[in-house]
């Protein structure tokens, strides 16, 4: 893996060109603002009201660099019109945290294979709502 080698560029099913590749540590900022904008929405994510500084954000990526260089695990961005889009990090046990069994996500992480191994009832607040968070793996070392 090199640091924003393209992994993917094409058009989805919408005719949308895209842009599938790693990370470099320039996209620190990219990163932090989407974290930011994501976690200020009443979305899913178990990130949601909280906001990282600059620091913390680029602690994250060199130490999530330095995995990949080690082959311990893998982060991929989408970016349409040079903004990004979607981000995913996978690592050899993967872990995801969900909030919903009716949301999107989950949906999509089963069809991926992804396994629910945890629940707790009314453990996220959303939308000044209690629901379930649940907790899915995937081990990608098989």
């Amino acid at each position: 893996m090199k640091t924003g080698q393209i992994i993917y560029q094409g058009l989805t099913k919408k005719n949308k060109p895209v842009v599938v590749r790693y990370p470099t540590r320039k996209n620190v900022i990219i990163l932090l603002d989407s974290m930011k904008t994501l976690s200020k929405k009443q979305s899913y994510i178990l990130f949601q009201g909280k906001q990282l500084k600059l620091k913390e954000e680029q602690k994250y990526l060199k130490d999530f660099l330095k995995k990949i260089k080690e082959n311990k695990a893998v982060k991929l961005l989408t970016f349409y019109k040079d903004k990004l889009v979607a981000g995913e990090d996978i690592t050899p046990l993967e872990a995801k945290k969900l909030s919903d069994l009716k949301s999107v996500a989950y949906n999509l992480y089963r069809q991926f294979g992804f396994i629910e191994f945890g629940r707790l009832p009314k453990g996220i607040l959303h939308k000044n709502q209690y629901v379930d968070r649940l907790e899915m793996y995937k081990n990608i070392e098989d």
